[in-house]
């Protein structure tokens, strides 16, 4: 069972920040009505250079931009990030997620305990403002009720998980004085594809 957290700050610029406030709306994102703005993209990391998959075949999201991509390649070329993940070649999906809850509606970030479905999971709060909650949780993959890890993430702050030993999970926010709370994340799954990773 494996997780760590570390600082992206010095990987975050104001050209990521930015990429956020031009994400399309998405509604019944994971089969609910909470709206959501939502890029994704997949790639291929070798070593540690990443080649992107274009036109990623019809989906509903936002194409990831350059912004994204390049705080991607950074961080998985990291080598405190290389040091802890085996491997060198991994099949590569992104997404990045603006969350925001009103007087209307909370937010929910997820919808309880789950997998990714890859071997490791890179949670990177970009940002956030006016938040109230949004406690990001680990439990191990065979007993949800068994928590490893409960905190906020600060923005700037990335959580690295073993996908198959471990289940994650982000509560729920609400703004925490009034008005609108959103925040901003991307989430990096890699699946290993050049020895024992998920099959």
């Amino acid at each position: 069972m494996f997780y760590r957290t570390f600082s992206s700050i010095d990987k975050i610029t104001e050209g990521l920040v930015a990429s956020f406030s031009g994400l399309s709306a998405n509604v019944g994102f994971k089969d609910d009505e909470v709206v959501r703005h939502v890029a994704t993209g997949t790639g291929q990391v070798k070593g540690t250079a990443v080649t992107w998959h274009e036109g990623d075949g019809g989906s509903p999201y936002d194409p990831l931009g350059a912004a994204v991509r390049g705080f991607v390649a950074a961080q998985v070329g990291d080598p405190r990030v290389r040091a802890w993940l085996p491997g060198e070649e991994f099949a590569l999906t992104v997404f990045q997620v603006r969350n925001y809850a009103d007087d209307q509606q909370n937010a929910r970030p997820s919808q309880g305990f789950h997998q990714g479905g890859g071997d490791h999971v890179l949670v990177t709060v970009v940002a956030e403002e006016n938040v109230n909650g949004a406690v990001h949780m680990l439990a191990t993959a065979e007993d949800e009720t068994s928590l490893v890890f409960e905190r906020r993430l600060n923005p700037g702050e990335t959580l690295l998980l073993d996908d198959r030993a471990l289940t994650h999970h982000c509560t729920p926010f609400t703004p925490k004085a009034g008005g609108r709370a959103q925040r901003d994340v991307l989430v990096v799954s890699l699946t290993r594809t050049d020895g024992e990773g998920r099959s």
